[in-house]
């Protein structure tokens, strides 16, 4: 299966790969968003960057929190400029802070239709 391009104005993602292309369409950077799983819940922003930063440069790391609770969903992501591939092979299977993380290329986000739920008052 041949992966997606998806273009937006001059920022350019290819399943996790993005492009930002100058005026004269030559490429700026390339950065790579991984996503990390089974995360605990007590992780922070700090020790993800902490954890990828000897892979490479680590361009930002997130983890993602619960609208609701405020609380970790145990999963985030990981944006590098290189290092990304050697990123994966040291990190994936790994334990961290007493978990076996799962890490792998992220996906792009699939927008979802909304569904009504609920009666429409008048």
């Amino acid at each position: 299966m041949e992966p997606e391009l998806v273009e937006c104005g001059t920022a350019r993602s290819l399943t996790g790969i993005s492009h930002a292309v100058g005026p004269d369409r030559k490429r700026i950077s390339v950065s790579r968003k991984l996503h990390v799983g089974n995360l605990p819940l007590v992780t922070t922003n700090d020790d993800l960057m902490e954890l990828f930063s000897p892979f490479g440069a680590v361009t930002t790391a997130g983890i993602v929190m619960d609208k609701n609770t405020g609380r970790s969903r145990g999963f985030g992501f990981v944006e590098m400029d290189e290092g990304a591939d050697s990123a994966i092979r040291g990190t994936h299977g790994r334990a961290f802070q007493g978990r076996t993380i799962m890490v792998s290329d992220a996906q792009p986000k699939v927008v979802r239709p909304m569904i009504p739920t609920g009666s429409r008052r008048a």
